[in-house]
């Protein structure tokens, strides 16, 4: 009998937040590196510099939010192993959908300041 883990699901419920972590410490690194290097005045394709990369950070936090909700929606997320344990399997699913949601309105609600706020104010 293989030995269950509750490593894989756990890691699977907790990757929103480590997204949103990850997303949330770009946008503090930008807007850094931005005011120390006084990157203002630079664009890409039309856009300051600090909008355009939060803006890619934040698609890339949404699509892989997106796909982790997905995933744990169609029942793919890493489960435990065992069928005797399908309501703990359940449980780790629901959980992996609501902190993916959760953790994708914080990454919206943290990008709003950049279209609001001038860089560096």
């Amino acid at each position: 009998m293989r030995e269950q883990t509750f490593f894989k699901p756990l890691l699977a419920s907790v990757s929103g937040l480590v997204i949103w972590a990850a997303h949330f410490g770009i946008i503090y690194a930008v807007n850094a590196l931005n005011c120390e290097r006084r990157w203002m005045d630079q664009t890409v394709l039309g856009m300051g510099l600090v909008p355009f990369a939060i803006t890619m950070a934040t698609i890339a936090a949404v699509l892989g939010l997106a796909i982790i909700a997905a995933l744990a929606f169609l029942d793919k997320a890493p489960n435990l192993p065992d069928a005797a344990n399908e309501r703990t399997s359940v449980f780790f699913r629901k959980l992996t959908i609501t902190v993916t949601a959760l953790a994708l309105v914080a990454v919206i609600y943290q990008t709003i300041p950049v279209y609001v706020v001038p860089a560096c104010a």
